[in-house]
């Protein structure tokens, strides 16, 4: 009797085993489909974000992937700064808005001591619901923040805020987690990419366009002004005898007389008008939807801008002072495409050049 109670509770003891490695297995297997679906719903929101690399299509995607994903309509996205006293919040991504150099109505200072909330979280890196941070609470469309910190080599680097979700939402925030810290990535890559942009297209020397850029651009102005049937004209501006202010004075002192030149034609020139360093002392300006007369007026007013400005060792020069010369081409009147166009600005600069320099010749 007592070895058949005890095969009956082995026999009980079996059945029970078998049935929690059943029912592990399931377990194991509904983990195993939730954890996939979870990989392939992250690797669907963040996989948009590796093959851009324009800052502001990288932000737009951030903010498009948040509502339509995430179902999170209006975040707000911002960098961090900070020093011994503050943490600076510069908002770079709002809904409909997104801007590198900031998006000033909705940055903020705050207070280190005043924010311990907003410290832990950097400290942490953690995610936090449901919060109050009074200068946010200013310039945001709600009171109670969803803080997303984007996390960067370890650290934070801005952050992803959000309305904050209800408590008894089942809401996986780790999600939110690795979404942030691949928008932090896509940001930080679309900002060496705009470095690296501009440092292929723009004078090291100068600080305004090179050549690269201005063989790229002016053919696509002369295709808009074509298109427009609009006029187009061209600058093209020497210093005069730039040799020898660079032989008398040292390459230290020339570098120093071009940059000042570049300062002063971009000082001059309209905002929609572009400047670039040709080579060596000579620069070209692009002015769109401009005449020939127009443009006459506009070299005039580097020139004598020029002219007036004090240049150091200046007196040394032939003319007593530092000066430009300046040849004028437009379109279509003078060419039809840009190669062109430029030989004729070209000759006309030459032709100022052999008739007594510091002049404008078109």
């Amino acid at each position: 009797m007592v070895q058949q109670i005890l095969l009956f509770i082995c026999l009980l003891e079996l059945i029970f085993l078998l049935f929690l490695i059943i029912h592990f297995r399931k377990y194991k297997t509904v983990l195993k489909e939730e954890y996939k679906n979870k990989f392939s719903f992250i690797e669907e929101i963040t996989r948009p974000l590796r093959i851009l690399a324009d800052f502001d299509k990288v932000l737009i995607e951030i903010l498009n992937i948040l509502s339509k994903k995430t179902n999170q309509k209006n975040s707000f996205i911002y960098l961090l700064e900070e020093d011994k006293e503050n943490y600076y919040l510069k908002c770079i991504g709002c809904p409909h808005i997104v801007s590198i150099s900031g998006i000033v109505k909705y940055n903020i200072v705050v207070k280190k001591e005043e924010s311990l909330i907003l410290s832990s979280i950097i400290k942490n890196k953690n995610i936090v619901n449901n919060i109050i941070i009074n200068e946010l609470e200013k310039v945001l469309p709600y009171k109670n923040f969803l803080v997303i910190p984007m996390v960067l080599k370890n650290k934070v680097i801005g952050f992803i805020l959000t309305q904050a979700v209800e408590e008894n939402t089942q809401q996986d925030f780790s999600i939110f987690s690795v979404f942030a810290n691949e928008a932090a990535l896509a940001i930080e890559n679309a900002k060496l990419y705009e470095k690296l942009e501009n440092m292929s297209t723009t004078d090291g020397l100068t600080g305004v366009y090179n050549r690269r850029y201005l063989e790229q651009q002016l053919p696509k102005e002369i295709e808009l002004a074509r298109r427009y049937k609009s006029f187009l004209s061209i600058c093209m501006i020497d210093i005069d005898d730039f040799k020898h202010y660079n032989d008398k004075n040292g390459h230290l002192a020339g570098d120093d007389c071009l940059k000042k030149v570049a300062e002063v034609i971009s000082s001059t020139i309209r905002s929609g008008d572009i400047v670039a360093r040709y080579g060596g002392e000579e620069f070209l300006v692009i002015l769109p939807a401009t005449d020939k007369n127009g443009a006459f007026i506009a070299a005039e007013k580097i020139r004598k801008n020029i002219e007036q400005t004090k240049f150091e060792y200046a007196s040394s020069q032939p003319l007593g002072k530092v000066t430009v010369s300046i040849g004028v081409a437009t379109y279509p009147t003078d060419a039809q495409d840009y190669i062109k166009l430029v030989e004729t600005a070209d000759q006309f600069l030459y032709k100022a050049k052999t008739s007594g320099k510091n002049k404008v010749c078109c």
